[in-house]
């Protein structure tokens, strides 16, 4: 359980704010995308698991883009998770 009750599903988006701080972006359980909110880190207390296998999906996306030579891939996916663009 998380933010009021509400429970996550899914963590679908990282980004990194100016001021330096984590944001990921949560699907909560029982409602649609477009209800999806970006959240500080430290309100993601209960999405731990949530949290590391978003994180681990991340990193084996990016190691497959390397292998694979596409650096530009990665390079545009960071950039995207820290700006929170589509």
């Amino acid at each position: 359980m998380n933010k009021g009750g509400f429970e996550v599903e899914a963590v679908v988006g990282k980004r990194t704010t100016k001021a330096g701080g984590v944001e990921y972006c949560l699907k909560w359980k029982g409602y649609g995308a477009a209800e999806a909110s970006w959240e500080p880190e430290a309100n993601c207390a209960g999405s731990e698991a949530a949290i590391a296998r978003y994180e681990a999906l991340a990193a084996a996306m990016a190691t497959k883009l390397v292998r694979n030579n596409r650096f530009e891939s990665v390079h545009r996916l960071v950039c995207e998770a820290s700006t929170g663009a589509p």
